[in-house]
């Protein structure tokens, strides 16, 4: 007899590359590389602003509406 699992995997998430800075509105840059298999909620993301330089790590977040999401 054999057992048959299915394993459902969460589709990967869109991480842009580039990002308006919070701070001075210029352009900012992902400096993290895309993990093999995608980014998942939970995962954090640097950017680095080309104009004043600062950084912004972020943590991706899961789908508003998915089960198990918080809301703050």
């Amino acid at each position: 007899m054999f057992t048959r699992l299915l394993l459902v995997m969460p589709a990967p998430m869109e991480i842009p590359d580039t990002i308006a800075c919070i701070d001075c509105g210029q352009t900012a840059h992902r400096l993290t590389a895309e993990p093999e298999f995608g980014f998942e909620p939970g995962d954090w993301v640097a950017y680095r602003c080309s104009g004043c330089g600062d950084r912004w790590d972020m943590e991706v977040a899961g789908e508003p509406d998915a089960p198990g999401a918080e809301r703050n």
